[in-house]
Formats: structure tokens, sequence, C-alpha cells
């Protein structure tokens, strides 16, 4: 089987975080429904499906998640700086200078930062991971 490049593209590119998997959820149901007896939708959101075999077969289950690393905006200001909150699980070392799409009336691509050391206050010096922005 060859691995499909643009199936697994769109996927990744598709917005999914925590509490927000509308959209990569619908995109899966459309490459199943057609090849799976049946499927729903749990009340957590999980996609559930159901490719029946031969009778007495040996079963298998495939297990992923839809969501990914997401942040609600919490603020703006003036200087066009972005304050977000983490939604879900992550390493705060591994932000600076990573490629973020913020998803609003239109999508904003930007990249994240935080404040130089040289003009925290002494107060923001202090507070680990929590004087992260965006950068637009």
């Amino acid at each position: 089987m060859e691995l499909n490049i643009d199936l697994l593209t769109k996927i990744c590119e598709l917005p999914g975080a925590p509490g927000y998997e509308q959209k990569i959820r619908t995109f899966v149901i459309e490459q199943i429904e057609s090849l799976v007896d049946e499927f729903r939708i749990d009340n957590l959101g999980n996609v559930i499906a159901l490719k029946k075999g031969l009778s007495g077969a040996k079963r298998v289950m495939a297990a992923a998640h839809m969501d990914e690393i997401g942040f609600i905006v919490t603020y703006i200001n003036e200087q066009g700086f972005i304050f977000f909150h983490p939604l879900g699980g992550f390493d705060p070392k591994t932000l600076t200078a990573q490629r973020v799409i913020i998803h609003g009336g239109k999508d904003i691509i930007g990249v994240m930062g935080s404040k130089p050391v040289h003009v925290m206050s002494p107060e923001e010096k202090s507070k680990t991971g929590q004087n992260r922005r965006f950068f637009h």
C-alpha cells in the first residue's frame, strides 16, 4: 500500500485544538464512511467506526486522536502581541520559534516567541512560560 501524501498533508493541516475538533472530525468521517459498515460519534466527540469481518476471524482495532496542541487567545495589546492560554498539555520549552495559525474571522499566521529578558519586569522574569506571545 502506497503512502497517500496528499491525504496525510490535508489531515495535518486541519485545525483540531482540544474541544474544537469539528473540522478534523468531519474530514475523517468523509474519508471513512464509504469504507466502513457503520460509524457513530459518542458523547465525547470520538468517531467510532465498525468494519465487519468474517465470523470467527481475529479482530483488529486501530485508534488515533484528532486533537493537537492548541491555545486560546485571551488578550491582544496595542503593540499587536497576542496573549493566550494553553488547551491541553505541552512543554513550553518547545514553543519558541514555532509557526502557529490563529483561527478567527480569517486565519493569521504567526511565530511563537517571548519577550526578551532585558525588557522584562522582575515580575515577568519570575513567571516562566507565562510571557509567551505570538508575533505576526
